[in-house]
C-alpha cells in the first residue's frame, strides 16, 4: 500500500510554523576552523504541527533559578532538509493565526517517513 498520498491529508493539520538556522564551518586566517550559527535562516515559516513529548517540570527545590527543559515534537512535510543540530524556532499558533508560544532549541535526528518528517526539539534555558 502506498502511503505517500496521505501526506496531503497531514498537511491540513499544519497550523504552526517553524524557522530553521544551520551552523556553518569556515576556515580562519590562521588555518583553524570555526563553527558559527548562520544569521540567515535556511527555511522560514515552514508549516508544521507542534506537540509536546516531555513538558517542562518545575524545580521546586531551587530558589534562585528555575531551569526549563522541554522536549517538543514537530511534524512537517518531507520537502525540507532538517538536520540534527539545526537551530529551530517553532511557533505554536492559535486558530486565528496569533502566536500562542514560541519554542527555541536544537533539533535531534529527524525521523523521515514517506508522509512526513518528525523532529524532536529540545528547548532548554531558564524561566
Amino acid at each position: 500500500m502506498k502511503l505517500s498520498p496521505f501526506g496531503a491529508l497531514l498537511k491540513t493539520m499544519y497550523g504552526d510554523t517553524m524557522t530553521v538556522y544551520r551552523y556553518t564551518t569556515s576556515t580562519n586566517s590562521d588555518g583553524t576552523t570555526s563553527t558559527e550559527l548562520s544569521p540567515n535562516a535556511i527555511y522560514t515559516d515552514i508549516p508544521c504541527r507542534i506537540s509536546a513529548v516531555r513538558p517542562d517540570n518545575s524545580e521546586s527545590s531551587l530558589v534562585d533559578k528555575n531551569p526549563q527543559r522541554a522536549e517538543i515534537k514537530i511534524f512537517c512535510g518531507t520537502q525540507y532538509g532538517i538536520h540534527k543540530g539545526d537551530k529551530v524556532v517553532a511557533t505554536k499558533k492559535q486558530d486565528d493565526g496569533t502566536t500562542l508560544i514560541t519554542y527555541t532549541g536544537t533539533s535531534n535526528l529527524p525521523l523521515i517517513y514517506v508522509t512526513h518528517v518528525e523532529i524532536v526539539l529540545v528547548d532548554v534555558g531558564d524561566a
